[in-house]
């Protein structure tokens, strides 16, 4: 009798003590998930704080550095720069051959007066930083440099910005191409032909992106008594009427304005 009752009593014990160890289970995991709960509803918050724009994005064909402005348009404040990602996709030639490039930047601290960042790198500077030092507030404006791998050529940068709580802010940018310079092609003429004036002729040069060009003639070489109007497409220019070797520079500028130049030499016999 006193066995059973031991055994009843021991089962008894075993039962109690498995409810006891499943409630505390229940409890951790209650716990653990309400935990869970408020860290979401936290992280949705910040992310929901964190607003960003960004403006002023610079980039030039032939250049591996592009810059951009962004604000901080929400409460949400900015300072763990090296959890930042930094995604820039443009075209560039490789090899002969237009490629198209994806560089991940890393964060590096270059100090605010650096020109340029290391291939691969970006820094960032904070032109208003009148609060926190180092720190981006609500209205403040930060200044972000980055290296390129490789120069860039023709169509569209895309940049892509991740902030340390995973919010991306997204800019397209069409590089300015450089204007085409064309004086025209090297010839030879008499001296003395239509009355020693001599004609310039730009009109091969032109825009990529269409943009209206200035023109500016200037003499290199030789001897040039005037030029009928320097600014212009076509135009002519005076001579001595006597043998001579003159080289005209033709330098051209969009509204950017970017220049090219060429040249053109013209023998007079």
């Amino acid at each position: 009798m006193a066995l059973s009752n031991n055994v009843s009593w021991g089962i008894i014990m075993f039962g109690t003590m498995l409810l006891i160890f499943y409630l505390v289970s229940i409890m951790d995991l209650h716990i653990e998930f309400i935990e869970n709960i408020d860290k979401a509803m936290m992280n949705e918050n910040i992310i929901k704080l964190t607003s960003l724009k960004i403006s002023n994005l610079t980039a030039d064909t032939g250049n591996d550095t592009i810059s951009f402005k962004f604000n901080s348009t929400g409460t949400n404040k900015f300072w763990d720069f090296e959890r930042f990602d930094l995604f820039v996709i443009y075209n560039a030639t490789i090899d002969d051959a237009e490629t198209l490039v994806t560089d991940k930047m890393n964060f590096t601290d270059t100090g605010d007066t650096a020109c340029c960042p290391p291939i691969g790198d970006w820094d960032i500077s904070i032109l208003n930083d009148t609060r926190d030092p180092k720190i981006i507030n609500e209205g403040e404006t930060g200044y972000v440099r980055a290296g390129l791998s490789n120069n860039m050529s023709s169509g569209t940068l895309i940049v892509n910005f991740v902030t340390d709580n995973g919010v991306t802010t997204h800019s397209f940018y069409k590089p300015n191409q450089y204007p085409i310079a064309d004086a025209g092609d090297d010839y030879t003429e008499s001296a003395l032909s239509s009355a020693c004036n001599h004609p310039l002729d730009g009109s091969g040069s032109y825009d990529p992106e269409g943009d209206s060009l200035t023109y500016s003639w200037n003499v290199l070489s030789g001897t040039v008594i005037s030029i009928a109007d320097d600014s212009a497409e076509t135009t002519t220019f005076l001579g001595n009427c006597l043998a001579d070797v003159v080289v005209f520079e033709l330098t051209v500028s969009d509204s950017i304005p970017k220049t090219k130049s060429d040249t053109v030499t013209i023998t007079l016999s």
